[in-house]
């Protein structure tokens, strides 16, 4: 997608038009293949500009205080990449700060720098154009990730491509000041180097060794819910299940806004392992926190998961009632509703919560649950439910409902509308009327 922008970086400040090539014709082919997909980039993210609510509810931040804090985070890579530490480089960024102030110092002064970087690239382009060059191919080559797109904030591995310029011009720098004071650059050139390898040796025994890892992310992102989450995973890989728990209630205390997701997991985990006892009233207590917990992506499918194993008796400290409650409370929570996902998965545990003992209410949460997304697995525990309540009528406007819904893709689309017609026989040959 962002080819073309790094071609005509590379057109505008490294290039020049072939002699043999008319003017005219050489401008032509810069705007149609060049200059066009800028704009038509440009055009889809002012699209993507005004955030739904479900998206700021999901992210916590609008497409303006997105960019503001982009700007900053841009500086960041630059300087961790230039002059890395191995409490900045690691991989859990989840609780970079955002910011909501255009007047805010370090936006500010981020914002005003990259105008500055830029505006010299275009006024030096023919006497430094490896200048122009590096920053706007940096920018260009984050288009996408780095400003409106609902992305999360931090993630080095964005880096990749954008760094191939900055590292250039700085390859190109160096080499330029070697011709002019060779003893000086040589003897930065290899303080250089040394220090990177001292830095790369120093972060290849980091995470080389995961226990230590754990406890050295955590150390420096102690707001991180990842890094949280990760250490419990070392530890509880390590055998060492007293010890997770302990963290994650320690956690639950420190980190309030993900209180509820760190509380189920740690939940999930002592009647697991049989490490404590787990009852209705811990599970009451954190769905009372849910309605206003942040969101956080693998809670419902943690909820779903403890729903399977109570229904399946791994697990049985707790009944298929409060799981039930569980599941309605997140649903409450705006970020869980207005996603897509998560209100699926959501729908499908009170689902397979109330099965046993609420058959009404599961059926009503499973066509909720076919509502948002076109399950056939699903579909057909619904369908099995219909004929076991006689509820034949039902089952079959349900189906016609479904049958309504068309995939895009020819192959899904015949497999889906044989999936609706198997099952509309099924429900005729129970009850021996035409569906």
């Amino acid at each position: 997608m962002l080819l073309p922008v790094l071609i005509l970086t590379t057109e505008l400040f490294l290039l020049t038009r072939p002699g043999e090539v008319k003017r005219v014709h050489w401008r032509l082919w810069v705007t149609v293949f060049l200059v066009l997909p800028l704009v038509a980039i440009i055009a889809y993210l002012g699209a993507r500009w005004g955030y739904s609510e479900a998206v700021v509810y999901r992210r916590g931040f609008t497409a303006g205080e997105r960019m503001m804090t982009q700007a900053v985070v841009l500086w960041e890579y630059l300087f961790n990449a230039l002059l890395p530490s191995t409490h900045r480089v690691g991989p859990f960024h989840d609780n970079y700060p955002v910011y909501r102030s255009l007047v805010s110092f370090n936006v500010l002064v981020s914002t005003l720098g990259w105008a500055v970087l830029m505006s010299l690239g275009v006024l030096f382009r023919k006497k430094v154009p490896m200048l122009g060059f590096a920053v706007f191919w940096f920018l260009g080559a984050h288009m996408v990730e780095s400003t409106v797109v609902p992305l999360e904030l931090y993630f080095e591995h964005r880096n990749y491509v954008p760094l191939v310029g900055v590292f250039l011009a700085v390859s190109h720098g160096v080499y330029s000041l070697a011709i002019k004071v060779t003893p000086i650059v040589t003897f930065g050139v290899v303080a250089y180097i040394l220090l990177s390898l001292f830095l790369l040796l120093r972060l290849s025994t980091i995470w080389g060794n995961p226990s230590y890892a754990s406890d050295y992310w955590l150390e420096h992102n102690p707001d991180s819910l990842r890094a949280t989450m990760h250490q419990s995973e070392v530890l509880l890989a390590n055998g060492e299940v007293g010890a997770a728990l302990m963290h994650m209630d320690l956690s639950r205390l420190t980190n309030p806004d993900h209180s509820a997701y760190i509380g189920i997991f740690s939940e999930y985990v002592r009647c697991a392992a049989g490490a404590g006892r787990t009852n209705d009233e811990g599970l009451s207590r954190i769905a009372s926190q849910l309605p206003s917990a942040s969101f956080y992506p693998s809670l419902p499918s943690q909820i779903l998961l403890m729903t399977r194993e109570r229904v399946e008796r791994f697990c049985s400290s707790y009944s298929l009632d409060s799981l039930y409650e569980l599941s309605k409370s997140a649903l409450a929570n705006p970020a869980y509703h207005s996603h897509v996902e998560s209100r699926h998965t959501l729908l499908s545990a009170m689902a397979l919560a109330s099965r046993g003992g609420r058959p009404f209410d599961a059926m009503r949460s499973y066509e909720d649950a076919l509502r948002v997304r076109h399950n056939p697995r699903l579909l057909g525990q619904l369908v099995s439910l219909y004929i076991e309540l006689q509820e034949f009528e039902r089952g079959c406007r349900f189906l016609k409902e479904m049958r309504a819904f068309k995939p895009t893709n020819v192959y899904l689309r015949s497999v889906w509308s044989d999936g609706i017609s198997g099952y509309e026989a099924a429900i005729s040959e129970s009850f021996s009327g035409e569906c």
